[in-house]
């Protein structure tokens, strides 16, 4: 009876196993020295030898009737996935970028409102930019727009706009992959009826 609980434990791991491989492309375009082609594994792990066991093999690299040689690699844009933000208005507090509302799709309006000093937004580029923010019908006064790549540290944006139209091109300094944030100043004249529009765009 044990034997046979771990036999089909086996099977649908190896299920599961064969089913992230087909749908995750990705792998045959890893990094050098990474796993085995794609297609090796698929045939691996769909018909793997009997003498594969998964759990109680003697080699120390056969797990799950795969032969990985030396270090698997997810891709990134699994690894580092967060479901996009599919509402419409700013989360507040949203005043430092550890709150940022976010992550942004790409192309999508939100608003927001300029009732106090910082609104931090956050877009993650899967695969780098170029980036372009427009922010539009913006009131208050003193308005400063800028994009950062990681965490906001002053001065070291990679894209601002101080004066109408506020929109920031960003390409050369925003071809890495990753998080960026975007952080909306206002010096004054708050007011919480008038919404202004963001909106970032990115492959």
């Amino acid at each position: 009876m044990i034997k046979q609980t771990a036999g089909r434990e086996h099977k649908l791991l190896r299920t599961v196993l064969a089913a992230f491989i087909s749908a995750y492309p990705l792998l045959s375009s890893r990094p050098p020295g990474g796993v085995e082609e794609s297609s090796a594994l698929q045939r691996a792990s769909a018909s793997p030898p009997p003498i594969y066991d998964g759990f109680n093999s003697d080699h120390p690299r056969l797990a799950l009737g795969v032969l990985v040689t030396q270090t698997l690699f997810l891709p990134v844009l699994f690894r580092d996935y967060s479901p996009p933000y599919t509402g419409l208005f700013e989360i507040e507090p949203n005043n430092v970028y550890t709150e940022a509302t976010g992550p942004l799709m790409a192309g999508r309006a939100y608003a927001g409102y300029p009732d106090d000093l910082k609104d931090y937004f956050s877009v993650y580029a899967p695969l780098g930019g170029p980036i372009t923010v427009t922010v539009e019908n913006k009131t208050g006064t003193g308005t400063q727009l800028h994009l950062y790549y990681g965490p906001p540290v002053a001065g070291q944006y990679v894209g601002y706009a101080g004066a109408p139209p506020f929109t920031i091109n960003c390409a050369t300094s925003c071809s890495n992959i990753g998080w960026y944030y975007i952080y909306i100043y206002t010096a004054s004249n708050f007011n919480a009826t008038t919404a202004y529009t963001l909106t970032a765009t990115y492959p």
